[in-house]
C-alpha cells in the first residue's frame, strides 16, 4: 500500500495531519521561523517564503485556500507561530539525519 505522506514526513514519522502543520506551504520543506495566515485554514509558511509572496504588496493570497488578508505592517511578530517555531527549531536540529533518511527512502 501506497504512503500518502511525503518523504520528510515518512523520514520522521510523522502522521499527514502533523506533517502539514510543520511543511511550508510554498517551498514544502520544513518550516523556519513559521508563520501562520489569519486565513480561515491558518495555513503556515516559512518567514522567508512569506517575505517573497508578499513584496510591498498591501495584501496578500494563501497560496493553499487563496483567501486574501490585508498585510498588518507588523506582520512578521503577529503572525509568527512560536509553538511551530519550538517544533521546527528542534527537528531541524537533526536536519542531517532527517536529510540522510529521506535520500534512502
Amino acid at each position: 500500500m501506497a504512503s500518502n505522506q511525503s518523504p520528510i514526513a515518512t523520514a520522521i514519522n510523522l502522521n499527514t495531519d502533523l506533517q502539514e502543520s510543520l511543511v511550508c506551504s510554498i517551498h514544502r520543506g520544513l518550516l523556519s521561523r513559521p508563520i501562520m495566515l489569519p486565513c480561515k485554514g491558518k495555513h503556515r509558511l516559512c518567514q522567508e517564503c512569506m517575505e517573497n509572496l508578499i513584496g510591498s504588496q498591501q495584501q496578500v493570497s494563501c497560496p493553499e485556500c487563496r483567501e486574501t488578508c490585508r498585510v498588518p505592517t507588523t506582520w512578521t511578530s503577529d503572525w509568527f507561530d512560536r509553538v511551530l517555531n519550538d517544533v521546527t527549531s528542534a527537528l531541524s536540529t537533526n536536519e542531517a539525519d532527517i536529510n540522510q533518511k529521506v535520500i534512502h527512502l
